[in-house]
């Protein structure tokens, strides 16, 4: 699995958010996967344009084709991450710092 978050704590402070729409769970990871509106700057290609598998979203958003607004940040360094088996598309991961 990559890990695609490029964005740096002080960037996050920086109260960028970035327009989304949740899709439920992808088939591969069994994951969230958002869909950003735009591409955002600094993180790894997705297969899929602006698709990206999403790590810390607040369970009240996990609808899909829910409009969401977020910040990103970089994993915990205590962060577990675990196996996607591969049978399906590979999406990068992306870390979740807010939601609104």
């Amino acid at each position: 699995m990559a890990v695609s978050c490029a964005k740096n704590e002080q960037e996050s402070q920086d109260n960028e958010y970035f327009k989304a729409t949740v899709h439920g769970i992808g088939g591969d990871c069994r994951l969230l996967l958002i869909e950003f509106d735009e591409e955002v700057q600094g993180l790894m290609k997705s297969p899929v344009p602006n698709v990206y598998y999403a790590h810390n979203i607040p369970e009240e958003y996990q609808i899909s084709g829910r409009k969401i607004e977020i910040q990103l940040g970089q994993f915990p360094k205590d962060f577990e991450f675990f196996p996607c088996t591969t049978m399906g598309p590979s999406y990068p991961s992306v870390y979740i710092l807010k939601v609104r």
